[in-house]
């Protein structure tokens, strides 16, 4: 899916990845985080990172929403009380109310981007890799959501930023990379990144 790709970034730098469905930013996202390891090549990675993608990597459908939680928060890095002051937080952000202690598989699509989602922002990171296609569940959700992400964009340092949208692009990134095909075709100003996407 991704061929022969090479680019830096730098710390401090806001990249938009921009592209049309297919092109690979997602798996781009997936390889820079870690959760895919490319077939050759390497990957450096030298900051403290955190996902927001459409996925539950890493989530097990038997336990609650609680201890899975408290278990990715664990593999964090985090101690045993860091862990457990978080989760109550994320408690309160997800709104789950009972079903924060039930088995996740019984969640619905919804409830459980509400989880990932308020496990993956927590806690202040680094660096953030985000898939703006992230589902949502309700409007209610999506507004707690932008306001928290707009916080996290403020304090992180380093974002990497898949998204349609060009002026959310606009509005926090500086860089962008136009992706087609699996390969990088542009890699420059936010402004001429979309201009490129968008006329070719």
């Amino acid at each position: 899916v991704i061929d022969q790709v090479s680019f830096t970034i730098n710390a401090g730098e806001r990249v938009g990845i921009l592209g049309p469905n297919g092109a690979g930013k997602s798996t781009l996202l997936r390889l820079l985080s870690g959760i895919f390891e490319p077939d050759s090549g390497t990957i450096q990675r030298v900051s403290d990172c955190t996902t927001i993608l459409d996925g539950n990597f890493g989530m097990s459908p038997e336990l609650s929403g609680r201890d899975n939680c408290n278990s990715r928060l664990r593999i964090a890095g985090l101690s045993t009380n860091e862990a457990r002051e978080l989760t109550a937080e994320v408690e309160d952000f997800c709104g789950l109310g009972i079903f924060f202690n039930q088995p996740i598989r019984t969640y619905s699509s919804g409830m459980l981007a509400r989880l990932i989602f308020s496990i993956a922002t927590c806690k202040f990171h680094e660096t953030v890799l985000i898939d703006e296609g992230f589902g949502m569940a309700d409007a209610e959700f999506q507004a707690q959501a932008k306001q928290r992400l707009s916080k996290m964009y403020s304090a992180s340092s380093t974002i990497v930023l898949a998204s349609h949208s060009d002026s959310i692009l606009k509005e926090h990134c500086t860089r962008g990379l136009v992706m087609v095909a699996g390969k990088i075709k542009f890699d420059g100003t936010i402004d001429d990144a979309i201009a490129h996407h968008n006329h070719g």
